[in-house]
């Protein structure tokens, strides 16, 4: 029976990808986009940082080997232990700057490869000019979903709506925030049919509307009382 091999913590870094995987750019860097413009531009966003630092990369590694060549001038210029010592030092740093540089480039390549990928996919399957074309009237389509998905995170998770959603919701025009209104209440009646909601009732037969705003009934009973309406039908009392 063949020995079970003992993996060290190099042995694991070398065959599990370094950065992000392929599985996280797409489901949590592009897809969080909500909506395909804004996950397009993000994709093109992340190539470009990642292909910048690539060339800066290629720099810094040329840097880094002419110093070697310099360095090893000054060596073969010398016979001095001291500063044959203080050389080799520093060309051990070097190197180990140039086995940094590498391992970085192999992580950019394999998350660019993931963003192309992304890119690709947009091309096979969508108009792109289209879209670049439609794209300050896409640009309300995004902020109602990312409202109306943040708001409605909001009501599963506390009940309410938070003062800085339903703000930014109400800074829209009457008509977008109606939209985006009624897209928190879809995806909130979504979500209640699956996962545990504070304050919200579930499901009915019929379809209803899952969440139950205003006084709750023993605030109408209260408010509908014969003691509260005496008092309204006559204020001085």
């Amino acid at each position: 029976m063949q020995d079970k091999k003992v993996y060290k913590a190099k042995d694991i870094l070398n065959v599990i990808q370094k950065g992000m995987s392929d599985f996280q750019i797409k489901n949590f860097v592009v897809n969080a986009q909500l909506t395909p413009i804004k996950q397009l531009h993000q994709a093109a966003i992340e190539i470009s940082v990642r292909e910048e630092n690539l060339r800066k990369g290629d720099f810094e590694d040329k840097k880094q080997r002419l110093k070697i060549e310099v360095i090893k001038q000054k060596m073969s210029r010398t016979s001095d232990s001291l500063e044959l010592a203080e050389y080799e030092l520093e060309l051990h740093q070097l190197e180990e700057k140039l086995v940094a540089i590498a391992d970085e480039k192999v992580r950019m390549h394999y998350e660019l490869q993931s963003f192309y990928d992304v890119i690709d996919y947009f091309n096979d399957n969508y108009d792109i000019e289209q879209m670049i074309s439609m794209k300050d009237t896409l640009e309300i389509d995004y902020w109602v979903k990312r409202l109306a998905k943040q708001a409605s995170l909001d009501l599963v998770s506390t009940g309410r709506i938070s003062n800085g959603n339903l703000s930014a919701m109400m800074d829209m025009p009457d008509e977008v925030f109606q939209i985006c209104l009624n897209e928190c209440y879809k995806l909130t009646n979504q979500l209640a049919k699956v996962v545990p909601v504070p304050a919200l009732s579930g499901p009915g037969d019929d379809g209803e509307f899952l969440i139950k705003f205003g006084p709750s009934e023993a605030q109408n009973a209260i408010t509908q009382s014969p003691e509260k309406q005496a008092i309204d039908n006559n204020p001085a009392a």
